[in-house]
């Protein structure tokens, strides 16, 4: 179990999570596998996350078993695994691992956050996400194209904070996590969708630079009226730039692969704090370019779009045409422009 102190995470006793009261900090849950040590390391290192990790009860999953004892090594034992879970090398196995453990911790009463390790907190979440009132709180996203298509947006799974202190989330997630989970943000997505979302400003749009917020008008009457908000893209950002990143609150910065690998990328945008990158990688700067691309499809509605996206995808794995998987994910970008590092 991990807990915070002063010199940072240590050991400590696991808390009871079932008919407990929720404690004073909420659980931030990050995951690891061996290949995204490197990014870990740079998120515990961004300036300020040491402190801003301190008001979070953190628990940190690793994928495979090698992690555990490199993460101990490398930090000096301050940084252990909670949980280590073999689930296969991928990222699909990875991310997933992490949504029945969150689901427990929401069903207990834990208000919870599921942060991905290269969504790098650059000024403090904490006071931002207690400030909107709403029980479902997440960045934006593209990914799957069925809600982007029918909201303008899409819930990104990658930084989402879970109110469990709201009895509401606590019956919805039963509903919006189901196992075994396949594709993490495909699925909590299109069950939102079926359990049907009532926008307030009609259509939501994925560069909106203010909090949009939508109402859960589901027959259950256990979640009926479940408040959801999308934060500010320019706050919480995902298609970044490096003339505007430094403002963001947290930078969850897509890397394509023509910028390179997720470390270069983050190193051409100035969001890189390990000394070195690795032996012979490259320095790239992010292509004006790309970048136009980048905002011309996010900016695209067409319904020829998706069906060529489909279609493209499921040639290229051999199926029938059908929802995305988060393996061929990523993004319209993606899909434009290639594979990505998300």
């Amino acid at each position: 179990a991990l807990a915070q102190s002063e010199s940072g995470p240590v050991e400590a006793k696991s808390p009871t999570i079932t008919g407990s009261p929720p404690p004073a900090k909420p659980a931030v849950v990050l995951v690891v596998n061996k290949g995204y040590v490197r990014v870990f390391e740079n998120f515990i290192l961004a300036p300020g996350a040491a402190t801003m990790l301190r008001d979070w009860d953190v628990h940190l999953l690793c994928t495979d078993h090698a992690v555990g004892p490199i993460i101990e090594a490398k930090t000096g034992g301050a940084w252990r695994c909670r949980v280590e879970q073999a689930v296969g090398k991928g990222a699909a196995e990875t991310y997933n691992a992490r949504m029945p453990y969150a689901h427990s911790l929401v069903r207990g009463g834990r208000d919870v956050l599921i942060s991905d390790l290269d969504a790098l907190w650059l000024r403090d979440p904490l006071k931002h996400l207690r400030a909107i009132d709403a029980g479902i709180v997440a960045s934006r996203a593209t990914y799957p194209l069925s809600t982007y298509f029918k909201w303008g947006a899409s819930v990104c799974m990658g930084f989402v904070f879970l109110r469990g202190s709201d009895p509401r989330v606590r019956s919805a997630v039963d509903v919006l996590v189901t196992e075994p989970v396949h594709d993490d943000q495909g699925e909590f997505n299109q069950h939102l969708l079926r359990q049907v979302v009532q926008w307030d400003e009609g259509r939501l749009s994925r560069k909106s630079t203010s909090t949009s917020y939508g109402t859960l008008m589901a027959q259950n009457g256990t979640y009926r009226g479940l408040r959801i908000a999308m934060l500010a893209d320019d706050k919480f950002q995902r298609a970044c730039r490096k003339e505007s990143v430094s403002k963001a609150i947290v930078a969850h910065c897509l890397a394509l692969q023509e910028q390179g690998s997720k470390e270069q990328v983050l190193q051409s945008l100035g969001l890189w704090w390990l000394p070195e990158a690795k032996p012979g990688a490259k320095r790239v700067k992010a292509s004006s370019t790309i970048l136009a691309s980048v905002r011309a499809a996010l900016q695209s509605t067409s319904v020829e779009m998706e069906r060529t996206l489909h279609s493209r995808a499921s040639r290229a794995h051999g199926t029938t045409m059908g929802p995305l998987k988060r393996s061929d994910r990523p993004t319209v970008v993606a899909k434009l422009a290639g594979k990505s590092h998300d």
